[in-house]
C-alpha cells in the first residue's frame, strides 16, 4: 500500500493520478479456494476487502447470504444474492449450507473493473485477473463444478444499497438538519503531488 499510494500520488510519474490496478483477485490470498462445509449446517462469515485501491463483488452459486453486520454495526437480517465490497469494507454474514451433500457449487470474487481508469504500468492488460474461482465442497469426493462465468451487469443487479440496511438498534436517522456543507472539489498537482483539495465551500441555511 505505502508504495502504491507513493506512485498514486507522483504527478510526475503519475500525470493522470490514475488508481494502480491489481494483476488479480484473491481470497484467502489465494485462487481455487476450497471452502470445505457440511450439509445441513448454518455458517457464520467475516469478510473482508483488504484490496487497495479496487472494489469488488461476491457471489455463491445458487445459495443466498443473511448480512447481520456491515462494518461492525449489527443489523436487521438482509437475505441477498450478492455482496458488493468497496476498499476496508466489512460484512459479517450467515451461509445456510444445503440439506444434502450430493455435489459441490461454484463460488465466483470479481473486481469491479467498471471502476478501473486503466493504468497498467507497463502490463499486458491480459495478464490481469479480475476473477477468484472458490469452490463451496460439501463432498470431496464429488467432482467440483465449472467455474462462474458472471457479468458485471448480472452481479451488479443483485446487489442491494447498504444505505438499505437497518441497525439492529433502530437508532432512527437524524432528522431535519438546520445546516448543510456542500464541498466542492478540484484535482491538480501541485508541489510535486497529485492532489484533491476543497476549492469552495456552501454553507446553506434552512
Amino acid at each position: 500500500m505505502p508504495k502504491l499510494t507513493n506512485f498514486y500520488l507522483n504527478s510526475t510519474l503519475n500525470p493522470s493520478a490514475t488508481e494502480p490496478l491489481p494483476y488479480s483477485a484473491l481470497l484467502n490470498d489465494a485462487q481455487n479456494v476450497k471452502l470445505n462445509i457440511q450439509a445441513g449446517k448454518t455458517y457464520f462469515l467475516r469478510i473482508i476487502n483488504y484490496a487497495a485501491f479496487s472494489q469488488m463483488y461476491l457471489h455463491f452459486d445458487q445459495h443466498q447470504v443473511t448480512i447481520i453486520e456491515i462494518d461492525g454495526i449489527y443489523t436487521h437480517p438482509r437475505t441477498v444474492d450478492t455482496l458488493y465490497f468497496t476498499v476496508a469494507q466489512r460484512y459479517g454474514v450467515l451461509l445456510t449450507a444445503k440439506k444434502t451433500s450430493t455435489q459441490n457449487y461454484a463460488a465466483l470474487g470479481k473486481l469491479d473493473e467498471w471502476m478501473f481508469d486503466g493504468f497498467l504500468d507497463g502490463r499486458d492488460p491480459s495478464i490481469i485477473n479480475p476473477n477468484v474461482n472458490a469452490y463451496l465442497v460439501y463432498n470431496s469426493s464429488a467432482p467440483l463444478p465449472k467455474p462462474l462465468n458472471l457479468t458485471l451487469d448480472t452481479l451488479n443487479s443483485n446487489t442491494i444499497d447498504d444505505f438499505t440496511l437497518t441497525p439492529y438498534d433502530n437508532q432512527p436517522l437524524l432528522q431535519n438538519p438546520t445546516q448543510t456543507f456542500v464541498l466542492d472539489l478540484a484535482f491538480f498537482p501541485q508541489d510535486g503531488q497529485n492532489r484533491y483539495v476543497v476549492v469552495k465551500l456552501i454553507l446553506l441555511h434552512h
